[in-house]
């Protein structure tokens, strides 16, 4: 837009380029939204996201706040004297920025590398989080057609490439966050019929595991994991609860697949 964007701890500023020979003139854009790190910022196209020190933030014209449903249970985890070592990714293809971040599952008491990451989907508006231990990353471009990234040993990664790690099985999952089944939470439901939705080559085989809590502080109840394949047309359980999340996961050497929208059959089942 015209400006050098620049962050500080406290506020973000744009410098604008007067005339020769070198006079530039700087404008307050917020102030409240400091950028956690150095390399926590990232352009898209003319739009400015960053990493704050307690949430995320956009620039296009104007600063805002991103709603982020998952912003506790990042700045919860995160090892504040590490904020600096987050830096910003992102992969176009898929519409993803990320910021990889130090959490406190990072056992390494001696200068630990980011090991957790947060993504957000600027086209759909969505959010979700991960561990992958990561230092650097570049997006595809020119000969290079996806992107690639480095760890904490110096390993090269091509990323979105292949099914398995290197050869080896790699488990992959998706799992919702707990879902009310009924607008008030005062039902308990029953679940007894999941219809899969998932696209999927013929030699992979999924697994679906629900959880369910008959109140939010209640122990949580596991059902499953029930496997599928892509001939499967539905699944059979009992699953009782007045909230419930579901993960689809596969950990196999050739398991290539694309989760769509999973439909449930949900009883009520009375208000005890």
């Amino acid at each position: 837009r015209n400006q050098t964007f620049i962050g500080t701890d406290e506020g973000v500023y744009g410098m604008t380029f007067v005339g020769p020979p070198f006079i530039f003139s700087f404008q307050l854009l917020a102030t409240n939204c400091g950028v956690g790190g150095k390399n926590t910022a990232i352009d898209v196209d003319g739009v400015v996201y960053w990493m704050g020190k307690s949430n995320f933030f956009v620039f296009s014209g104007g600063v805002q706040e991103i709603a982020c449903p998952v912003r506790h249970f990042v700045f919860d985890r995160i090892q504040k004297d590490y904020i600096d070592k987050s830096f910003a990714a992102h992969n176009k293809e898929f519409n993803e920025i990320m910021w990889f971040y130090v959490s406190t599952a990072n056992s390494e008491e001696n200068d630990p590398e980011p090991d957790s990451y947060v993504m957000f989907n600027y086209a759909e508006n969505l959010w979700s989080v991960g561990s992958m231990d990561r230092t650097c990353w570049s997006d595809a471009f020119g000969a290079r057609q996806v992107p690639f990234s480095f760890d904490s040993s110096g390993v090269l990664y091509n990323q979105e490439s292949g099914v398995n790690a290197n050869g080896s099985a790699m488990s992959s999952y998706v799992e919702s966050s707990y879902l009310e089944l009924s607008n008030g939470g005062e039902l308990l439901y029953l679940v007894d019929k999941v219809v899969p939705d998932a696209k999927m080559s013929t030699d992979t085989t999924l697994s679906i595991t629900a959880t369910a809590k008959k109140y939010p502080s209640s122990t949580a109840v596991v059902k499953g994991p029930f496997d599928f394949t892509s001939s499967t047309g539905k699944l059979s359980m009992r699953a009782k609860g007045r909230q419930m999340k579901f993960k689809v996961s596969s950990s196999g050497t050739t398991d290539d697949w694309e989760l769509g929208e999973i439909r449930i059959n949900a009883k009520q089942d009375g208000a005890r």
